[in-house]
Formats: structure tokens, C-alpha cells, sequence
């Protein structure tokens, strides 16, 4: 601070001048500058507020390598073997040949014609009389043969026979195509389908011949096989 009159240099804390003696005028307080008013500005959620998107935020910088997830050896479940089945082998035996069979059926014709002839007496029908029987009887005596025969023959060989009368005299048997004993549903199919092989002017019959496991038609529809009991010995 100066002296107003003279100019010479003060003391900050001079009441006068120390060369002119004028009294020292004290300088006014300087104002100090007001602050500047607190605002508080409301700032509505998502206005002009900038953020990183996430997807922004989690990728990796540009040229920087992405993290690789650790590699895991996969190792595939491995199944326990299954149990194979072993393969059964193919049934063979020593097949009926038609001369047999013929034989077989010839005693069996004697046997169910012995049944016949017992129940046409109990019926009080005498054979003598069968010629002249009217369409009607005849027709029930065929029927009743049909049934009795398909009870005789299904009844034989599915049983533990496994064969008729005249077959058991013969050695021969009936099987399925694995050897095994028949049931009576597959015993019927088979001597129904004798029917088959008579209509067709016995044909179904003569294929025993000729087939390679000596099959007649009506075996080759139930699948079955005769076969006989023991090998006879070859000469």
C-alpha cells in the first residue's frame, strides 16, 4: 500500500505517512465474489444418460483373443455287451417217408372205422341200411364222422404221443418245425387242412414224395413234420 499524497511506500498497519505526515486513509474491504447458487437438476431415468449396453460391456476389445473355454475330454457311455442268443441249431431227424404214412393211415382208417361202426349201433343204425339213409342223416353221420376224426387225430397229436394210433404203430410222430409237441389249435389246423389235400384229387398227399422234408400240403400249411422215431439202419 502507497501514501495517497507523496506516493511513499506504507506499512500495512500506518495511520500516517512517515514523510508527508498525511493521515492514511484505510483502504475499503474488497467484496468477495458471492458463490454461485446450489441447482439440484432432476434427472429422469434413461434422459440423456449414457451407459454401455451389455453386450457392449462384456465383448472383449477388438484384436484381443476370447478367452477359450478349458477343453474336456468326452468319453461316450459305453453299453455292457448284451448276451447274444445263441443260435438253436436247425431240428433234424430221420423223416417219414410216403409208404409210412400210408401205412399209418390205413390203420387208422381201421381204428375210426371201428368208432364209426360202434356209434352207428348205439345210434341203432345198421350197416346194412346205411345206403338207403335219407340226405339228412347222411349228412349228420358225415358230420359226426368229421368231428369224431378231428377229435381222434387232433387229440392224438397233441398229446404226449404226439401221434395216432396207426403213427404210434408206425414210429413215426408229429412235431412243430423246431422238434417241439404241437397244441391242440395247430393239431386241428393240420387235419383240417387234410381236406385241403384230398380236394385237389389228393395231391396234397403225393407231395410227400416230393418235398425235401417229405411234408404232405396239409403239413406245409399247420408247419409241421413227421418224422420217425428211430433211424433204421442203412444198408
Amino acid at each position: 500500500m502507497n501514501c495517497e499524497k507523496c506516493g511513499s511506500p506504507l506499512a500495512e498497519d500506518a495511520t500516517l505517512c512517515s514523510h508527508c505526515g498525511s493521515p492514511v486513509q484505510p483502504a475499503p474491504p474488497v467484496a468477495a465474489e458471492p458463490e454461485p447458487p446450489s441447482v439440484t437438476v432432476l434427472i429422469e431415468p434413461g434422459a440423456g444418460v449414457w451407459a454401455p449396453a451389455p453386450e457392449a460391456a462384456a465383448a472383449p476389445e477388438e484384436g484381443a483373443p476370447a478367452p477359450s473355454a478349458p477343453e474336456t475330454s468326452y468319453a461316450p457311455p459305453v453299453a455292457p455287451p448284451a448276451a447274444m442268443p445263441t443260435a438253436q441249431p436247425p431240428f433234424a431227424a430221420g423223416y417219414a417217408g410216403f409208404w409210412r404214412r400210408f401205412a399209418a393211415y390205413w390203420i387208422d382208417w381201421f381204428v375210426f372205422f371201428s368208432i364209426e361202426l360202434f356209434i352207428a349201433a348205439a345210434r341203432g343204425i345198421p350197416l346194412s341200411t346205411r345206403q338207403a339213409m335219407e340226405p339228412e342223416e347222411l349228412a349228420k353221420g358225415l358230420l359226426l364222422g368229421l368231428f369224431v376224426g378231428w377229435l381222434y387225430a387232433a387229440t392224438l397229436e397233441s398229446s404226449p404221443w404226439q401221434a395216432t394210433i396207426g403213427k404210434r404203430a408206425m414210429d413215426v410222430y408229429v412235431t412243430d418245425m423246431n422238434g417241439h409237441r404241437l397244441g391242440f389249435a395247430q393239431a386241428s389246423g393240420r387235419f383240417f387242412g387234410k381236406i385241403v389235400s384230398a380236394l385237389i384229387l389228393g395231391i396234397g398227399f403225393i407231395m410227400i414224395g416230393f418235398t425235401g422234408r417229405k411234408q404232405a400240403l396239409h403239413d406245409l400249411l399247420a408247419g409241421c413234420l413227421v418224422v420217425r422215431r428211430k433211424e433204421e439202419p442203412q444198408a
